[in-house]
């Protein structure tokens, strides 16, 4: 696929395609061959929620209104693994209202907020085939994306109290830097989810191999096991993506007293909402595709 999504283009008509089409995406026909042949049509119940890590001291203390007004776009985004000081990374005030929000959808949830938010806490959850638990996997963080070598993108996880680099390798245990990297969740992860969102930049994004199709995020996520993965493909803002993730589950999960939808519809439909949600005075201030548009779904869309 392109970065572009289909479903924001616009026809000859003016209409956004959006409007009259239900959109999913595939990194390869091999991955979508498998996802066909083992269909599932189970409830989600158990979900595993990831957001809001500290990157710096002052991240642990909860940040006010005034300071989460302080600006009009807070993006969560940051660049490559190889030119990024993790603590000079933004708190992302909206991923912990966020996953509260999503937390009410799902009988059973296991939250890791704030300075709980640990890649030794993943890691401890992978090893003991915990995560295989999740019918969900919700992470709202940083992520950071490397377009050259996939396997180096990372979701970036707690900055703060990591274990002693030297002491880790000279014991011969894993040097932990608060990152899961996309390579790890391949090879070393064992999924059985119904969906992985990916709440956070550009984490649909990477190479076009031939022979693979897009490798990214969302194929380390397919090929861990996951029917599907919600991903975006540019910067996206902390409070729009907020509410965007909050209407996408109860669309999915038809909690708000109507029948759920399969996922890309009600993905579609969350969509819909955003671009026409109006705020006191009376404007839509996220009718542009800018923010509604970056989120797309790869694998199975039911």
């Amino acid at each position: 696929m392109s970065f572009a999504p289909i479903e924001a283009l616009v026809d000859d008509a003016g209409e956004i395609v959006a409007d009259r089409v239900v959109c999913s995406y595939t990194p390869s026909a091999t991955i979508q061959t498998h996802l066909a042949e083992t269909a599932s049509a189970r409830k989600p119940r158990r979900a595993l929620l990831v957001a809001d890590p500290p990157y710096r001291d002052e991240h642990l203390v909860q940040s006010t209104r005034r300071e989460e007004r302080a600006s009009s776009f807070m993006s969560r985004e940051a660049r490559a693994v190889d030119r990024v000081t993790l603590a000079s990374l933004p708190r992302l005030p909206g991923t912990r209202d966020e996953v509260k929000r999503i937390a009410r959808f799902f009988p059973e949830h296991h939250a890791l907020v704030g300075s709980n938010a640990t890649e030794q806490a993943l890691v401890e959850l992978a090893d003991s085939s915990e995560l295989a638990r999740f019918d969900v996997l919700h992470f709202a963080t940083h992520a950071l994306v490397d377009e050259r070598i996939p396997e180096r993108s990372a979701l970036v996880l707690s900055q703060r109290d990591l274990p002693d680099a030297l002491d880790a390798a000279l014991s011969g245990r894993r040097a932990h830097r608060g990152l899961i990297t996309a390579g790890e969740i391949a090879r070393d992860w064992r999924l059985e989810a119904e969906l992985v969102t990916l709440s956070a930049c550009r984490t649909g994004r990477g190479p076009d191999v031939r022979g693979e199709g897009l490798v990214s995020f969302a194929q380390a996520f397919l090929v861990a096991g996951a029917r599907s993965v919600l991903v975006s493909l540019w910067p996206v803002d902390d409070r729009a993506t907020s509410l965007l993730m909050g209407r996408f589950y109860e669309e999915w999960l038809g909690t708000r007293g109507t029948s759920s939808h399969g996922k890309a519809a009600a993905l579609r439909d969350a969509k819909r909402w955003l671009q026409t949600r109006g705020d006191d005075g009376g404007r839509c201030p996220y009718r542009h595709p800018f923010y509604w548009a970056p989120f797309v779904l790869f694998g199975d869309p039911s």
